[in-house]
């Protein structure tokens, strides 16, 4: 249920699954919500950023950035004039180490990548971050095997969730994690449960590792 899925070096790649959204894969609609990734997630560093954000553009980032050009400046990556934003998209190296982890202005526009280096994307400012998730729980998959990370919102976080969703029916949602972008699902229809879940090849630790550092613990 992911386009290009990714997560920054710290945890690996994930996948997400979200209620009322349908994935993407190399630029095709998915058949189902289940994840196909088998990349096993790393060890989490506590705590962590989260941040859901509409995706405005992407591109692969198979073409190298000229040389001087490698677009990692932190001015460029969340300027407010969008035709900054799309020549630092242009050029952003997403293989180079990320000065930005972790750091970027939630209320601010985002270039970033992937956790593969494989896709560029301009995000807009942050629909909601962190402090709009009440808890983050690890679960055995009611859908599958292995196991789940499970987000409820809290009341506001619920509502703008809900609105969020609502106004943006086939538009993309960016889940960012420590900037880097590890899912970019396609909204499918308004989602006003206030809950949504992360899924991957989890075992019982990995999820709870990723539990505690959402959580903050």
């Amino acid at each position: 249920m992911a386009r290009k899925q990714a997560l920054p070096a710290v945890i690996a790649l994930l996948a997400v699954v979200l209620a009322g959204c349908t994935s993407k894969t190399g630029g095709e609609a998915g058949p189902s919500a289940s994840p196909t990734e088998t990349s096993r997630p790393g060890p989490v560093v506590s705590p962590v950023t989260l941040e859901f954000r509409k995706v405005v553009a992407e591109a692969p980032a198979n073409t190298p950035a000229p040389p001087g050009t490698a677009g990692t400046g932190i001015a460029g990556r969340q300027a407010t004039d969008q035709n900054v934003l799309r020549a630092t998209m242009s050029t952003l190296d997403c293989k180079a180490e990320d000065p930005l982890r972790g750091k970027d202005d939630p209320k601010l526009p985002l270039v970033t990548c992937d956790h593969d280096g494989e896709v560029r994307y301009l995000l807009d400012p942050s629909a909601l971050s962190k402090p709009d998730v009440d808890r983050a729980e690890a679960k055995a998959n009611p859908n599958g095997t292995g196991w789940i990370v499970a987000l409820s919102f809290t009341s506001s976080g619920a509502t703008k969730w809900a609105d969020f969703t609502t106004k943006n029916v086939q538009q993309q949602v960016a889940v960012v994690v420590d900037t880097r972008v590890i899912s970019a699902p396609q909204i499918q229809s308004p989602i006003t449960g206030g809950n949504t879940e992360i899924t991957g090849n989890f075992t019982v630790d990995e999820a709870r590792r990723l539990a505690d550092a959402l959580n903050g613990d």
